[in-house]
């Protein structure tokens, strides 16, 4: 079973939307009163106005402000939570889902940029539009309430990580250069 507690992890920038991730909580704790979020990363521009975000939606009591978090922090914040919010605007390929995933924490991400090359909608992750607050809190009462879901697609979020650890990319690049240069031997 889930617990309610979920992490964000990001810089406070508009890229990174850390005011979804308020109106996320917000919306989540009327079905569930005893969630909670841990948000993490450096400040650039938006932690103050999250922290007023907090406070107008009366949820400010429910949100850890972490700073940024070392690995030795970011190894126990991952350890304490269930469910990655991933609230970008744009991105690439997020390090920070990957982190989160190979914990077992299942991402719920807005599909933007390179994520959806990334991660596979209810195989490993779960995928909403950018800046839909309803959705994204929608998907997260739905792996609250469903345990089943939920071990599915953390098993799943694991396995990704897995693939995308250098000995499973550093198989997959040595195939393909072996198919461009098959006398080679790649060390």
């Amino acid at each position: 079973q889930a617990r309610p507690a979920l992490s964000w992890r990001r810089a406070f920038h508009e890229h990174y939307d850390p005011l979804l991730a308020v109106e996320v909580l917000a919306r989540v704790a009327k079905r569930c009163p005893d969630i909670s979020m841990t948000m993490g990363g450096a400040d650039h521009g938006l932690l103050e106005e999250t922290k007023q975000r907090a406070a107008d939606l009366g949820v400010e009591d429910r949100i850890c402000f972490a700073g940024y978090l070392d690995a030795e922090t970011k190894a126990a914040a991952f350890e304490a939570h269930d469910v990655f919010l991933n609230t970008n605007q744009v991105d690439n390929m997020p390090v920070s889902v990957l982190e989160a995933a190979s914990c077992g924490l299942v991402p719920i991400a807005t599909s933007v940029g390179g994520i959806p090359d990334l991660l596979t909608d209810d195989l490993d992750s779960v995928l909403v539009p950018a800046g839909d607050a309803d959705l994204m809190a929608a998907a997260v009462v739905e792996l609250l309430e469903g345990e089943a879901r939920f071990t599915r697609l953390s098993l799943g979020a694991r396995a990704l990580a897995e693939r995308s650890g250098w000995p499973a990319v550093r198989a997959r690049w040595t195939a393909e250069l072996q198919l461009l240069l098959p006398d080679t031997e790649f060390v």
